[in-house]
């Protein structure tokens, strides 16, 4: 019988890799066809990861001297890529109003999102929240490719996210 005394298993390596994937060096992005000098500009003003590039915005992006709409939007389609690569999930926040005309279209929702038909294309999966009866909150999926449209409840709490008490 053999004992091994100096051996370590480091159970976190799986996690490790998730977050490091997820805070992956810009300069991974020349491989996705973004020039260096591009890279800079971002580094200059502190953006450092794909996530940095991710949250934030396009208006933001813009603004870097030598940045052009176009270039922006070719760095935000690499920086996607890249988390598509890594199956990280990003999620893509959108304001209602309400659409003062859409009571003579006979629409059974007046809302309307700001962000448009840009956000709706550039998403895979929509869901709607509202809120429910007290602390209830609802979730509806409303398009998705592979699931159909469905709701659930759920509630906040002091504890986090519980189910629904009905």
């Amino acid at each position: 019988m053999k004992v091994v005394e100096d051996q370590v298993v480091d159970d976190d390596t799986g996690f490790q890799d998730d977050e490091e994937s997820f805070f992956q060096d810009i300069d991974l992005l020349q491989k996705h066809g973004i020039n260096m000098a591009d890279i800079k500009k971002l580094k200059s003003v502190g953006i450092c990861t794909v996530k940095g590039i991710q949250m934030t915005t396009r208006k933001a992006l813009c603004n870097i001297k030598g940045l052009s709409e176009a270039k922006v939007e070719k760095i935000k389609e690499a920086a996607g890529k890249m988390l598509w690569e890594y199956n990280v999930a990003v999620f893509i926040t959108n304001q209602m109003t309400a659409d003062p005309g859409a009571g003579m279209t006979f629409q059974a929702d007046p809302k309307k999102p700001i962000g448009g038909h840009i956000l709706a294309h550039a998403s895979t999966t929509r869901i709607s929240l509202r809120k429910g009866r007290g602390e209830m909150r609802i979730a509806k999926i409303f398009d998705s490719p592979d699931m159909p449209e469905n709701e659930a409840t759920f509630a906040i709490s002091g504890g986090g996210v519980t189910d629904a008490k009905e």
